[in-house]
């Protein structure tokens, strides 16, 4: 059994900031009710980091709202291979294969540049430590205002790009 301290100090995986989104803003119409409203725009990056086993994606996003987005994840303890061995996927225009990434067993770091993801969950996933790259400052309300925290729950998550990008992988079965 966990102790409080280790639970308190876990990292979340994909999953658990999917479903953390969803329980901090359970009747929103955007983010997880809205991610089809989102396109991966073609040229995925993929930086693989062998000797440490790590992967790290960055995508652009488009919106219907025409409004670009830039993704980040980076997940740990990937699995490399030969190319064209079973049960691998190659990664694309790369001569890199990896198996299958379990996303609800390794914990990732994800990050956008859109607002929603910078004010409501940056600063969560920092203290959470799960954000890639450092974390902006936190959201403060304009001083007078009667607008209450962004993220009253203060839990980590995701927004709807990172939401898409990671449909898409799964769609290419580099995760699972």
């Amino acid at each position: 059994m966990q102790t409080f301290k280790e639970w308190l100090f876990e990292k979340s995986t994909i999953p658990q900031l999917d479903a953390k989104a969803r329980q901090a803003f359970p009747h929103t119409k955007k983010r997880h009710n809205d991610v089809n409203s989102v396109n991966v725009m073609p040229g995925t990056f993929f930086a693989p980091n062998v000797p440490k086993n790590e992967l790290t994606i960055d995508t652009r996003t488009r919106s219907r709202s025409g409004n670009a987005h830039t993704t980040r994840i980076i997940l740990y303890k990937v699995q490399y291979a030969q190319p064209n061995t079973p049960n691998t996927v190659q990664l694309p225009d790369m001569d890199v294969a990896i198996e299958p990434i379990k996303l609800t067993a390794e914990t990732s770091r994800v990050a956008c540049d859109c607002m929603d993801f910078r004010f409501r969950f940056a600063d969560h996933n920092h203290r959470d430590d799960s954000l890639a790259g450092n974390a902006p400052p936190a959201y403060q309300p304009v001083p007078g205002s009667n607008r209450g925290p962004a993220n009253p729950s203060r839990l980590p998550g995701m927004c709807k790009h990172l939401m898409r990008v990671v449909q898409e992988l799964k769609r290419q079965r580099i995760v699972v």
